[in-house]
């Protein structure tokens, strides 16, 4: 087995590892949000955990998003392409890769493309 290949197990390895925790998670959540029928006392009772259920929700949101990242990096492993920039064909460096995953980009094309993005946006204010 090449070193390449080992360090893309050892990818693969803890993105199915974060993936399994994610989904753990968000099933555990969704089993706790349906099973919470507890009667408020008040309405700063109810309040509350309205706003506590909505941060949760906010979160898990966010997890379902990186579980996307995490099913498109794992299909990337599959075809070959992970850790190459799909703006400049580069390879991305392991430190980025091991810090996110789910980067398409190096840095240098993130660089850029925050710097365009910036650039958009500041001429729509």
């Amino acid at each position: 087995m090449t070193l390449k290949q080992k360090k893309l197990d050892s990818f693969k390895a803890d993105l199915l590892a974060r993936r399994e925790q994610i989904t753990t998670d968000l099933h555990h959540t969704t089993v706790e949000l349906l099973d919470d029928d507890t009667g408020y006392s008040d309405s700063i009772d109810l309040a509350s955990a309205e706003t506590t259920r909505n941060l949760t929700l906010k979160i898990k949101n966010k997890e379902r998003d990186d579980l996307w990242h995490i099913q498109d990096a794992l299909r990337r492993i599959e075809e070959g392409s992970f850790g190459d920039c799909e703006r400049c064909g580069d390879e991305i460096s392991e430190a980025r890769m091991r810090a996110r995953p789910s980067a398409i980009l190096c840095i240098s094309c993130q660089s850029e493309v925050e710097i365009e993005e910036g650039r958009h946006h500041s001429h729509r204010l």
